[in-house]
C-alpha cells in the first residue's frame, strides 16, 4: 500500500513540475501581435509543417517592408498600424501545422519559440541594409558587439539603462550595415515584477526583440544608440534560463504572392 501511495505521489509530483514548465502568462504581449479582425484583406497565406508536435509552440511571421526602419508609422492609426505588426500562426494537429492567412505580397521571416521546450529558431533578416560580404572582419565585429552590449545593457553610472525593466540580457545575433547595426537579443526580468493592475507576476518575464542601433557620432566614440524596436515574444514563464536560440536560413525570406503558400520541406527543429 504504502509503495503504491509512493507512486502516486511522484507520478502527480511529475505531473505538476511538468504543468509549471509548460505554464506562459501572455497578458504582456496582447498588443504584439496583428489584430487579424483589423488587418486589411489579403490572398497570401503560408502553411508550414513541422516534423514533431508541441502545444507550447508559437510561430511568427515578420514581414520585410513594414518593418519599423522601413516604413514610417506617422499619421496611421491604430487600425491601420494592424497592417504592419508581425503575424501569429493558427497552430493545429498538436502544433505541426502553422497557418497564416490573409497575409499582403511580401518576403517573411518566420520565428519559432516554444516557451515548454525553452527554445528559440528563427530566419531572421536583421537590417535590410546588411550585406553578407561586407561585414567587418572577426575582431572588429567583436569590438562593436562588445560596445552594443555596453549600450544596450544595465547602466554602471546611473539607474536604468535602455529598457531598464530588464535585469538580464543576452545579444545572440547582429548584422552590421555601415554605422547602423541589427541586433538580436533577449531579456528577461528577474526581480519582482507587476501587471498593470498591481499584481505581482509569479513567473519571468521573457522578451525577444530585434533591435536596430546606430553608433553615436564624435571621434573615438564607442557607444550606440537605439532608432528603433521590435518585440517579437513576450511572456512570463517559470523559468529564469534564455530560450536556447538556434538559426536557420531556411525560415528567411519566404516569398508570399497572391495564393497559399504551403512549404515543402518540413521543419525539424532541433
Amino acid at each position: 500500500m504504502m509503495k503504491r501511495f509512493c507512486q502516486v505521489f511522484m507520478l502527480l509530483m511529475c505531473a505538476g513540475l511538468f504543468a509549471q514548465k509548460t505554464t506562459e502568462d501572455v497578458r504582456v504581449s496582447s498588443y504584439l501581435y496583428a489584430d487579424m479582425t483589423k488587418v486589411d484583406d489579403a490572398a497570401g497565406g503560408l502553411v508550414i509543417k513541422f516534423s514533431t508536435p508541441s502545444r507550447t509552440r508559437k510561430v511568427i511571421a515578420y514581414g520585410w517592408s513594414a518593418r519599423k526602419l522601413r516604413k514610417s508609422r506617422v499619421g496611421t492609426d491604430e487600425d491601420a498600424r494592424q497592417n504592419f505588426k508581425p503575424r501569429l500562426a493558427v497552430m493545429t494537429e498538436g502544433g505541426k501545422v502553422a497557418t497564416f492567412a490573409k497575409l499582403p505580397h511580401d518576403f517573411y521571416d518566420v520565428c519559432v519559440v516554444d516557451y515548454g521546450q525553452m527554445t528559440f529558431h528563427e530566419g531572421l533578416t536583421l537590417h535590410h541594409l546588411a550585406e553578407a560580404d561586407s561585414q567587418p572582419d572577426e575582431k572588429t565585429a567583436q569590438k562593436f558587439t562588445d560596445e552594443i552590449n555596453e549600450s544596450l545593457g544595465l547602466r554602471k553610472d546611473r539607474i536604468g539603462g535602455w529598457e531598464g525593466f530588464f535585469d538580464t540580457k543576452q545579444i545572440e545575433r547582429v548584422q552590421f550595415a555601415e554605422e547602423q547595426a541589427g541586433v538580436l537579443m533577449q531579456q528577461l526580468r528577474k526581480g519582482t515584477a507587476l501587471a498593470e493592475s498591481g499584481t505581482k507576476l509569479e513567473g519571468v518575464v521573457h522578451s525577444i526583440d530585434v533591435v536596430w542601433v546606430q553608433k553615436t557620432m564624435g571621434e573615438g566614440s564607442n557607444s550606440w544608440q537605439v532608432i528603433q524596436r521590435q518585440q517579437l515574444y513576450r511572456g512570463e514563464i517559470p523559468t529564469e534560463n534564455f530560450f536556447r536560440h538556434v538559426q536557420m536560413p531556411e525560415l528567411s525570406g519566404i516569398r508570399i504572392g497572391a495564393k497559399v503558400k504551403t512549404l515543402k520541406k518540413v521543419i525539424e527543429l532541433k
